[in-house]
């Protein structure tokens, strides 16, 4: 697997070795922001020196104990590990800001073009048939049940879709949301059957 900067291969190979492969928010939602935030950086001019390691870090630090602070956790690690990769601390900094900000748990405002993208590229990720899959895993992870994970799910597409700042984002996720919905209103009606 490639990495589209130097630097960033060694946070790849970080993340490679470091990150589980499964779950909500393993190894591979990770790849898959990775490879749509990438896409959409290089279309829009990002500094990929920044968007790359905040693309792959945004959730290094990531259990059902640590959600509702794992945007900040996950900084904060990236604060930890980016200069043995040869990031000045400015660069840490944009970093930083980027992974704070991609999580709606936390400060979800982000106003640079590289945390948008990062932002955009996470809650795309969770429309469509890998989203579904990671609110199954979610709801396993967390013993909920399914029908209160497809009413959250709901709300939380909802919320994703409003806040997208870029149109090839939007129209990702559009193209995604039949999927998504199908299986609420499926999930949702069985339970009104029981």
């Amino acid at each position: 697997m490639q990495a589209y900067t130097e630097r960033g291969q060694k946070v790849l190979d970080y993340v490679l070795k470091n990150v589980p492969r499964t779950g909500s928010h393993g190894l591979e939602h990770i790849l898959r922001v990775w490879d749509f935030g990438i896409k959409l950086g290089r279309k829009l001019g990002a500094n990929l020196e920044i968007l790359e390691p905040a693309l792959l870090l945004h959730d290094i630090i990531r259990t059902p104990e640590t959600e509702s602070r794992h945007a900040s956790l996950s900084a904060e690690k990236a604060r930890e590990i980016l200069p043995g990769f040869g990031y000045s601390q400015e660069e840490i900094k944009e970093i930083a800001y980027c992974i704070r900000n991609h999580s709606d748990s936390e400060e979800g405002n982000p106003q640079t073009l590289e945390a948008k993208i990062l932002y955009d590229a996470d809650k795309v990720d969770g429309i469509g048939p890998k989203g579904v899959e990671r609110v199954i895993f979610l709801a396993q992870e967390k013993g909920t049940s399914l029908e209160d994970a497809a009413r959250w799910y709901k709300a939380r597409i909802e919320k994703a879709l409003k806040k997208l700042h870029f149109q090839e984002s939007l129209e990702l996720a559009k193209e995604r949301l039949d999927y998504s919905l199908a299986w609420i209103e499926s999930v949702l009606n069985e339970k009104a059957k029981n």
